[in-house]
């Protein structure tokens, strides 16, 4: 019985450690690195050759999540985001910004998981509503200038955490997110932090003290709060 119960509980821990792994996250962790440089892409270039996207679109359309990790889910829900950005961009292609696509966000629909959602959709029901992390606005790219940098690196459930404490470091200590203007006493912080104030400042006591909680450099506590203004201009090489 003993024998019986430790070879269940082996088994079940061999299942639980291999439902993370799925080959889609190396498949994007490849695209990325391969056509992101710098948080910009080469958009004209990848219309020549686009078949490992779409290849990804299909994975993303057909991917069965029962019965995975929150963190394969929440893992695949961000990159599937980012990567159909790409693909609608690249549909639409040339274009100067996402806004110059009508319904960019809240029209086009696509199929993820089985589920037919927009852009919206898929962050608000699929990523922010069932994981409620501030930090998923720091590794969301829109394809804008100004949205926080695109990460030339796939996000992946087992190394989840480590990776969005990363960004969020990264992009609260550059300047173009969090700018700080010590001689009359301003700090400037990206739109996002105002879009989605409420969530920044759920667990914080206000937006300084959340972006502290990651920042090298703490920012003064004394100095106003203002919002850079935001660039929608495409995230092209161009």
């Amino acid at each position: 019985m003993k024998a019986l119960t430790t070879i269940t509980l082996l088994t079940c821990s061999i299942l639980a450690f291999g439902q993370d792994d799925h080959p889609f996250f190396d498949k994007a962790n490849a695209f990325l690195m391969e056509h992101v440089k710098d948080g910009l892409i080469d958009y004209n270039q990848l219309r020549l050759d686009h078949s490992d996207l779409d290849s990804l679109t299909t994975m993303i359309e057909q991917m069965d999540l029962s019965y995975k990790s929150k963190e394969f889910e929440k893992a695949f829900c961000v990159n599937a985001y980012n990567l159909l950005v790409i693909k609608h961009v690249l549909d639409n292609y040339p274009v100067k910004s996402p806004k110059d696509v009508d319904g960019f966000f809240n029209k086009k629909k696509f199929k993820v998981a089985g589920n037919i959602k927009t852009l919206d959709e898929i962050e608000f029901q699929m990523i922010l509503e069932k994981f409620p992390d501030p930090r998923i606005h720091f590794v969301l790219n829109c394809a804008a200038i100004s949205c926080p940098t695109l990460y030339n690196r796939a996000l992946y459930p087992k190394e989840l955490e480590d990776q969005m404490m990363f960004r969020a470091k990264m992009i609260v200590d550059r300047d173009d997110y969090v700018k700080v203007q010590h001689d009359t006493k301003e700090i400037y912080l990206c739109k996002v932090f105002e879009w989605y104030q409420d969530q920044f400042t759920e667990k914080s006591s206000s937006l300084v003290a959340f972006v502290n909680t990651y920042r090298f450099y703490s920012l003064p506590k004394n100095y106003e709060v203002k919002f850079l203004e935001y660039d929608w201009t495409l995230n092209d090489v161009k």
